[in-house]
């Protein structure tokens, strides 16, 4: 199928003697040639073999390759693109303002494909700050915003912003995912691109067991979180817990952060992991993840450097809430009892604080209601 896609690119027939692969070796060979192969994800497997001949035999042949995952060749070089960049939050009643977010990329695309689904969509003070916020929650990937865009048809952003944001809540059914979807012919044209949930079942299939075990288990973390907080999270060795996430990055379902040193999730990505974690397990690995959060935060000395603690504040605003949702009280009274050395250098969100609070409140130990 690539050998054929590429000949009748280059209008070229088939050849009467001979292989494809030959005859396009023999078109190429001595040639500086750029090809350029988008969406190669679904032939990685099949055609990377392939694609190692082609470069061998063809010397002045140059490949651009687009894919969700890594050929895994020599000479590859990896170019990972970020989402599109993010209007900034805050008051948008300013004429600067609403002139930049009219400007950011990000809106500029939901309006452009809202447009394509109804003619007389403009930004407007009714919608400005919620197409804002729908594009920032959607954290700036172009196909999610996209498909959200589409759905102006019959939803008001606010609306719809509304759903997605509610959308986590629902667990195991995953209807963020669902919202983002096309219908028509555009739908039937390519399915993998159909809806933000065929993209990610698709990368899912393609992940090994071991990937496929770390993946659920990454729904509990809020915000950026590092290795050794994933290991504890289950039983196999840090080696093996590293290389699964190594897929998972290499698979599109997972990023490093700026410095390299610890992993995030798209927000639509970790609804699918929550989504595919098996029924049973979300409370149990909440109750793992305290344990190792109130740990690491009672080893902390007290020189901690405020940069090594601020990016565990998500995780550890949502342990508390999880606490309390688990009706673990006790738990939150260990984690503000380790945090305490951190608690002077950082500030946690008034909902996770309220959380504590009624935590405190159940707590039949007085020692522990003190803490």
């Amino acid at each position: 199928a690539l050998l054929n896609a590429v000949m009748l690119a280059l209008r070229q027939d088939q050849p009467r003697a001979g292989t494809a692969l030959d005859h396009l070796v023999g078109l190429l060979a001595g040639r500086r040639t750029l090809l350029v192969l988008d969406n190669f994800e679904q032939l990685v497997d099949a055609c990377a073999p392939v694609v190692a001949t082609l470069l061998a035999r063809c010397v002045g042949l140059h490949l651009l390759i687009t894919s969700r995952r890594a050929l895994g060749l020599d000479g590859e070089h990896e170019r990972t693109l970020p989402p599109l960049p993010l209007p900034a939050p805050g008051d948008l009643a300013d004429e600067a303002a609403q002139a930049e977010a009219a400007l950011n990329p990000a809106v500029a695309l939901f309006v452009d494909r809202a447009r394509a689904v109804r003619a007389d969509f403009h930004l407007s003070s009714r919608n400005r700050a919620a197409v804002v916020a729908l594009v920032r929650h959607l954290q700036g990937m172009p196909l999610a915003i996209e498909l959200a865009a589409t759905r102006v048809r019959s939803l008001a952003p606010a609306a719809l912003l509304a759903l997605l944001q509610a959308a986590p809540a629902a667990g195991a059914q995953a209807p963020g995912l669902a919202l983002l979807a096309r219908s028509g012919p555009r739908a039937a044209g390519d399915p993998r691109h159909a809806s933000m949930l065929a993209v990610v079942q698709w990368s899912w299939g393609l992940l090994s067991p071991a990937a496929q075990r770390v993946l659920p288990r990454l729904s509990v973390f809020a915000g950026s979180f590092g290795l050794a907080a994933v290991q504890a999270l289950g039983d196999e060795p840090m080696a093996e817990t590293a290389l699964a996430l190594d897929e998972l990055v290499a698979h599109s379902m997972l990023r490093t952060t700026a410095e390299g040193d610890r992993y995030e999730l798209f927000e639509l990505i970790r609804e699918f992991a929550a989504s595919v974690l098996p029924p049973g397990q979300a409370a149990a690995l909440r109750a793992r993840q305290r344990r190792w959060l109130a740990g690491w935060l009672a080893a902390l000395p007290l020189s901690t450097p405020l940069q090594r603690i601020r990016p565990e504040v998500p995780t550890l605003a949502a342990a508390l809430h999880g606490a309390e949702a688990d009706g673990a009280p006790e738990d939150a009274a260990a984690l503000a009892s380790a945090a305490q050395t951190a608690m002077s250098a950082i500030s946690l969100p008034p909902a996770a604080l309220a959380a504590l609070g009624r935590c405190a409140d159940a707590l039949t130990d007085p020692v522990q209601r003190a803490v």
